[in-house]
């Protein structure tokens, strides 16, 4: 049996908050390991780690590694499998305590089992990883890079600068390319949607080198260039190896100097019913840029 792993699924099976152990079923009977934890910027890793059938990563935020977010899935051995269930075990999760409440905004961490029978995991969730789950951790995440080697629906982004250095006041062009990497075709929210003098999900953030703090810069459309032609839909289907491409051209108003800058991708709609979706939060590395001073009235 095929069972893709959803969000929707996950935030259904996880508890609202910490709790202490609830009566549990022999875990050794188990036919999928599940863990999920909360990334970056209302973002999500969650993995199920299937005995028979494929196992799959569902990712919505790219957590500072290789710009990707959405959906891999690759069958794992039955002995990684059983080894993965022995290690749970042993750490006796099912027994350990956690807080009965946490603040809000508290990110958790979620582990359980899933039975035969059962369309969802018993999961529990913790504040912070407990000490004995650390080793079942460590191996999960082995096997979530063995299974990223098989991008299913998966979002790829890069940005390049057209110049390293630009002058105060002046425009600074940034080329982006969103790209299907996976093998099947998906959905996503169109950045290039018109959404008037409203934010349309793109953000640059800029850090000067020698102290200070972030300034961000939100984007609309009237901030990027694209082909006359480009589909301007609220939402756009990309089919393996498609690319959106469009430009960013944004007036820098920042102090001279060098600058470390993060440009962001924000899907602006959730669709959790459908199921060729990816959605999430891209933070892709573009490259610092050089801003040099402008005429002397603008020099500060």
């Amino acid at each position: 049996m095929k069972i893709e792993l959803t969000l929707a699924a996950l935030v259904a099976a996880a508890p609202a908050g910490p709790s202490n152990p609830p009566p549990q079923p022999a875990a050794t009977a188990a036919i999928a390991v599940n863990y999920s934890r909360d990334i970056g910027w209302a973002g999500t890793l969650a993995i199920e780690v299937q005995r028979a059938g494929e196992s799959s990563v569902l990712q919505t935020f790219n957590e500072g590694d290789t710009p990707e977010i959405g959906l891999w899935r690759s069958p794992v051995t039955a002995a990684k499998f059983d080894q993965l269930l022995a290690q749970l075990n042993r750490s006796g999760y099912e027994q350990l305590r956690a807080p009965a409440a946490v603040p809000p905004g508290t990110k958790l961490v979620s582990i359980g089992v899933r039975l035969p029978g059962q369309d969802l995991p018993t999961i529990r969730a913790f504040p912070s990883l407990p000490e004995p789950l650390t080793p079942v951790v460590i191996f999960l995440e082995r096997l979530r890079s063995e299974i990223r080697a098989h991008p299913i629906r998966v979002l790829r982004g890069s940005a390049s600068w057209k110049s390293r250095s630009v002058a105060r006041s002046q425009d600074a062009g940034l080329g982006v390319t969103l790209t299907n990497v996976g093998t099947s075709a998906f959905n996503l929210a169109n950045p290039l949607a018109s959404t008037g003098s409203a934010w349309n999900g793109l953000r640059l953030v800029f850090t000067k080198k020698q102290g200070g703090g972030e300034q961000q810069q939100d984007l609309t459309t009237a901030d990027l260039r694209f082909p006359p032609d480009a589909d301007r839909a609220p939402m756009v289907s990309l089919a393996p190896g498609q690319s959106l491409r469009f430009e960013v051209c944004k007036k820098v108003e920042l102090p001279a100097g060098q600058h470390a800058v993060r440009f962001e991708y924000h899907s602006m709609s959730n669709r959790d019913d459908d199921a060729q979706f990816v959605g999430g939060v891209l933070w892709i590395d573009p490259g610092e840029i050089t801003v040099k001073s402008g005429p002397w009235w603008k020099i500060w």
